[in-house]
């Protein structure tokens, strides 16, 4: 700043830049503070000033400092500039104000482009409004615009939010219609829409997508491992699931990884019990989940020594009466030869 002061002239490069740093640092009392010396100074704003400017006002102890900068943008006619307009509809979303970003849209019919298209379906996913996220894509189809990775990929997180009843399946097959139309499919929109496969009890489907990732080259990363053991375990496909385990290990991806925490959980579900309890005993933290699988693994096989070794194990660590109880209930009888386990509700509160 002592900089800026010191410079014989300043042009609308240098006040911006100064804008732009208080910004950056979330100093936002002074780069407004700025912008009112330029206005009192009748120096040159342009749009890169304002959207500046527009970031600083997207918070919600500056509502009604947001409402006073959209009016003199009105009144100055850089309202039909995209990226002012974009910037605006930004600045309304993150104060809440969803109702004024979709009106700033609207009002600017002849400036629109694909980035204001994308920038408001964005917002509404943001919001959780997956029915006028939805609606603005389609219109935006309608009017020729073709839709990038973001805009997707919002797009199908809006749609994740949609689990109601018989809605399920319609919010899904639009899902994969989105999907389907984009051209170069990259990571991040397959793992979008494995993740709405998965969380919409579509876990073949999600199988299916991740072959055709493989067939095609792409390199899988933790997120997408993660995903695709959700839906092996669903299937019970043990052989798949040692798959994606030899792609955690050519990874790297270490014990500490949640992911592990997960193969634990898939070699339960499918009674590989030697495999699950290597994983299990590499594991630095012994959460709630994989422990609970790896015993009932055992009381479906009848181990029921390990099984009891277990449970004393979880008792010592701490775990939830809520955890415990689920554990010695949900398993129906236990062989007689467990003595003790007639007295397990006991030791919970003991």
């Amino acid at each position: 700043m002592k900089l800026f002061r010191q410079m014989p002239v300043w042009s609308v490069v240098s006040w911006t830049a100064i804008i732009s740093g208080f910004v950056t640092k979330d100093d936002f009392v002074s780069a407004l503070g700025l912008f009112k010396e330029m206005r009192f100074l009748r120096e040159e704003i342009n749009s890169h000033t304002i959207t500046s400017l527009l970031t600083a006002c997207g918070r919600s102890s500056f509502t009604e400092t947001a409402g006073q900068m959209h009016g003199w943008i009105i009144r100055c006619g850089f309202d039909f500039y995209p990226a002012v307009a974009a910037a605006l509809i930004i600045m309304y979303s993150k104060v809440g104000d969803i109702g004024s970003s979709e009106r700033v849209f609207v009002n600017i019919k002849s400036a629109r482009n694909s980035n204001i298209w994308t920038t408001l379906i964005s917002a509404f996913a943001q919001h959780k409004n997956a029915i006028r996220a939805m609606e603005f894509f389609r219109w935006m189809l309608q009017d020729g615009w073709r839709p990038d990775q973001f805009c997707v990929s919002s797009l199908l997180s809006a749609t994740d939010s949609l689990s109601l009843g018989e809605q399920l399946h319609t919010h899904l097959e639009a899902s994969q219609k989105i999907f389907e139309r984009i051209q170069e499919k990259d990571l991040v929109s397959c793992t979008s829409m494995m993740a709405a496969f998965v969380e919409h009890g579509s876990a073949d489907r999600a199988l299916g997508l991740y072959q055709d990732m493989v067939q095609k080259g792409m390199i899988l990363d933790e997120i997408s491992l993660n995903l695709m053991l959700t839906a092996i375990t669903s299937l019970r496909s043990l052989d798949k699931g040692k798959e994606i385990h030899a792609r955690a290990l050519r990874l790297g991806l270490g014990a500490e990884t949640v992911l592990h925490s997960k193969l634990v959980t898939m070699y339960s579900k499918c009674d590989s019990l030697e495999s699950a309890r290597k994983i299990f005993d590499l594991l630095p933290y012994k959460d709630e989940v994989s422990s609970s699988s790896l015993f009932s693994s055992y009381a479906r096989n009848e181990c029921a020594v390990e099984a009891m070794l277990l449970f004393k194990t979880m008792l010592v660590n701490g775990f939830s009466c809520r955890c415990l109880q689920h554990v010695i209930h949900s398993h129906g009888p236990w062989p007689t030869k467990v003595t003790g386990y007639r007295h397990a509700d006991a030791l919970i509160h003991y």
